[in-house]
């Protein structure tokens, strides 16, 4: 999801292209960026647009700060919907949709452990979709990201 200074006069895909865009380093969004993301191709939803400069940091909250701080370098971020939504309730950014790619997330678990993951993964994978089920999963979501991230996203 795209977010930028509400000074970048800027409100659709169409606007980015040529611009320059700041996202976290080694990660889904320049990948996507890139155009090296590896997902399944359904998951996608729009290409990045033509000719972006793309400027990274360790992690994408500092693009986003760096932006509601002034700085010239840039004025638009990438990042996951929840957190361009934080962003644009904090009116650091405004919203710029729809959603380009959406990662199915999970649970992880160390290999190098030495007792064997395989049923602690299942276990965990028997909880995961109980609480999916029953609902517990939308509450948390909505509890904790004010938005059922349990359902495609919004904007598509």
């Amino acid at each position: 999801m795209f977010g930028a200074s509400p000074q970048a006069g800027v409100s659709t895909l169409a606007d980015l292209a040529g611009e320059t865009v700041c996202t976290c380093a080694e990660c889904s969004y320049e990948a996507w960026l890139d155009r090296t993301l590896d997902i399944p191709t359904n998951r996608i939803f729009q290409q990045p647009p033509a000719n972006m400069t793309v400027v990274t940091e360790t992690v994408e909250s500092l693009c986003i700060d760096a932006i509601a701080s002034g700085t010239k370098d840039y004025q638009i971020a990438i990042a996951s919907e929840s957190v361009i939504d934080f962003a644009v309730r904090e009116n650091k950014l405004v919203r710029i949709d729809p959603p380009v790619f959406v990662e199915d997330l999970c649970v992880a678990v160390t290999r190098s452990h030495l007792l064997d993951p395989t049923r602690l993964v299942e276990k965990i994978g028997r909880i995961v979709e109980e609480i999916h089920k029953d609902g517990t999963l939308r509450t948390l979501s909505l509890e904790w990201f004010d938005k059922d991230l349990t359902q495609a996203p919004s904007g598509l």
